[in-house]
């Protein structure tokens, strides 16, 4: 078992997969505007100046070969059927892989696919997280942002 990480440990990895998220959006000609840290929203705003588009970005980032959290309870996850953010999420190990998802999608993987899974588990108070396996058809797929 590897050592409980600080609380600097974790937000400079936050940090890094926003960056990250940050460099794939200016590539593809965004504007990409980082919120102050551990803005609660999300994490970027990004905005194509070709076309006036704008979206807000939530970006959740790992190192680790487990799941992403997405929160507990199911209350968040229903919140994400009315909401227009997208998540890119980060893995970063030896390969990086990125994720992006919108919101509403999200919802309907967690509470489709993965909650049914774990009909042993109270789903008000269980933390939930996504896998890899579940976000497979969203790696790379930047068009889910919706600017192009």
């Amino acid at each position: 078992m590897s050592p409980k990480r600080s609380q600097e440990e974790k937000i400079n990895l936050g940090t890094a997969g926003e960056y990250l998220v940050a460099y794939h959006l200016c590539r593809r000609g965004y504007l990409a505007n980082l919120t102050p840290r551990n803005y609660r929203s999300f994490d970027i705003h990004a905005y194509n100046p070709a076309n006036h588009k704008s979206v807000d970005i939530q970006i959740k980032t790992t190192d680790k070969k487990t799941g992403f959290p997405i929160g507990r309870g199911l209350k968040p996850i229903k919140e994400l059927k009315q909401s227009e953010t997208v998540f890119v999420f980060v893995q970063l190990n030896h390969d990086v892989e990125l994720y992006v998802v919108p919101a509403r999608e999200l919802a309907r993987i967690m509470l489709d696919i993965v909650v049914p899974k774990y009909t042993h588990l109270d789903p008000e108070i269980q933390l939930w997280a996504i896998g890899r396996d579940e976000l497979a058809p969203y790696k790379n797929k930047w068009s889910s942002l919706g600017l192009g």
